[in-house]
């Protein structure tokens, strides 16, 4: 029988990701600043793209409410644009309609190592149901770029299967910097002189068998253990030693990092609702100038010419567009975390109730990925204090009456018998356990540790250690949470 080849139409329906969608994935992530950065720049590199002068802007302006993203080739309506620029509709309110709050115009910070990470994340191939145990491992890691915290641990806290949650540790270890996430200095620098790319074996024999006697200096018991001349274990510890051993240390703040909120929630009176405020201080308002529109209705400019000017405005339109539909979504999602944390708005942390970004996504109409870029890298100043948006966030631990309490009042109430322990008898986990269960919270003394130690609060035996050191007999607690 002949074989012979042949192309057969099939139809498949396939997700492409268009510039303009692109481009309104990546500024609905970002935070207020790196907004105004990147609009800054668009302003530089776009020439059609001009900035509106503050006296034409006015707070009666409304904006178009039609599809945000133009299908690729499509026509679009440029009669709409010409000395058009963003505008927010009536339900988002301008910081400049309130002279109440005036922020600093020269805050600055370097990214973070949170937020490198979660950078990385959303360009990885990850499935979106492992988004957020993603998101919830990445808090865990601490300044140094450890995750101290097992696999098993996690697992319980995140309540998903133990194999899901080490191939997304496993993800977040092959990110930058190199050696992040690992859970020992061995590992550390074992996976960093992997990710060079460099073959080293008396190095790695080393690492994996002989670390004590290098962190002792102890040149003489490698020597005689590996075999290798002096020489060789002298070139392999230099090599060593320009590893990293804390990898996040590129990330630690030198100096203060002043945090300005991307959202202001406050009553104006007591009777009153909330009302949700974005902070567009310093964020330039958009339009492309009647003198493009002039040039290309003359019908004086070559075909590429033409075609030029049309792809810089149809980008400028993209990106008004595309603030437009970020600033929408950001006040959708922040009136909807209003509706469901009514408690605390209303009474303080202590009455946060647990949610997670799927509560968030159904009451908006948006998928969980959507919320997730949306409450990334933002501030939400309350009545309360200063938020990171993505604090809201948290597991419940059920109560007593069958009730579910947030595990973020938990970690809250734990610190507050903490700092009023007796310092010659600081309270043991187990005894931090049995104080929780007497005010209903169902809890165990694992689950104690785990959060005590996200709290990066030492154990007992530690802090009676350093009560020691630093206090005298006059200076002990007057109550202890044992009565």
């Amino acid at each position: 029988m002949p074989i012979e080849l042949k192309q057969l139409p099939r139809l498949q329906q396939q997700l492409v990701i268009t510039p303009a969608l692109k481009q309104a994935i990546e500024l609905l992530q970002v935070s207020r600043l790196e907004l105004i950065h990147m609009v800054k720049k668009e302003l530089e590199e776009n020439p059609v793209l001009e900035e509106v002068p503050v006296e034409e802007s006015g707070p009666d302006d409304q904006a178009q409410n039609e599809d945000p993203f133009p299908a690729e080739g499509s026509e679009i309506n440029w009669e709409e644009y010409w000395d058009g620029y963003y505008r927010e509709g009536s339900a988002v309110r301008r910081s400049q309609d309130t002279g109440e709050f005036r922020l600093m115009d020269n805050y600055s910070r370097e990214e973070s190592l949170a937020e490198h990470l979660h950078g990385q994340l959303t360009l990885s191939p990850l499935d979106p149901e492992d988004e957020p145990p993603a998101n919830y491992i990445i808090g865990l890691i601490d300044e140094d770029g450890y995750l101290r915290i097992s696999d098993e641990e996690i697992a319980h806290s995140v309540e998903r299967p133990v194999e899901i949650v080490r191939k997304i540790v496993r993800l977040i270890q092959g990110f930058d910097p190199p050696g992040i996430a690992a859970r020992t200095l061995k590992e550390c620098l074992l996976t960093q002189i992997r990710s060079r790319n460099i073959k080293n074996p008396l190095a790695e024999l080393i690492l994996r068998g002989h670390l004590p006697a290098l962190e002792r200096g102890d040149y003489a018991h490698i020597t005689r253990e590996t075999g290798a001349t002096l020489e060789a274990v002298r070139r392999a510890i230099k090599f060593i030693s320009e590893l990293e051993p804390k990898p996040g240390r590129a990330f630690t703040a030198s100096e203060p990092i002043y945090l300005v909120p991307d959202i202001f929630i406050f009553k104006l009176d007591p009777e009153s609702d909330y009302v949700i405020l974005l902070n567009e201080d310093g964020l330039p308002k958009l339009k492309i100038g009647s003198f493009y529109h002039d040039i290309i209705s003359g019908g004086k400019l070559a075909s590429e010419e033409k075609q030029y000017l049309q792809e810089r405005i149809r980008k400028a339109i993209w990106l008004i567009r595309a603030i437009h539909q970020r600033q929408h979504t950001l006040y959708r999602v922040s009136e909807a975390l209003v509706a469901l944390q009514r408690e605390f708005f209303d009474q303080g942390p202590g009455a946060l109730k647990p949610l997670a970004l799927k509560d968030i996504a159904e009451r908006v109409g948006v998928h969980e990925s959507t919320v997730s870029r949306a409450v990334a890298n933002k501030y939400i100043h309350t009545e309360h204090g200063l938020f990171e948006f993505k604090s809201f966030f948290n597991r419940g631990i059920e109560g007593e009456d069958g009730g579910m309490i947030a595990s973020e009042s938990v970690r809250k109430r734990l610190q507050e018998l903490i700092q009023v322990e007796h310092h010659r008898h600081p309270l043991t986990d187990q005894e931090l356990t049995d104080l929780l269960q007497k005010e209903g919270i169902r809890i165990s003394r694992r689950t104690v540790t785990k959060y005590r130690r996200m709290l990066r609060i030492a154990s007992a035996q530690e802090r009676q250690h350093a009560y020691s050191l630093k206090d005298g007999p006059e200076d002990l607690p007057a109550t202890d949470p044992r009565g």
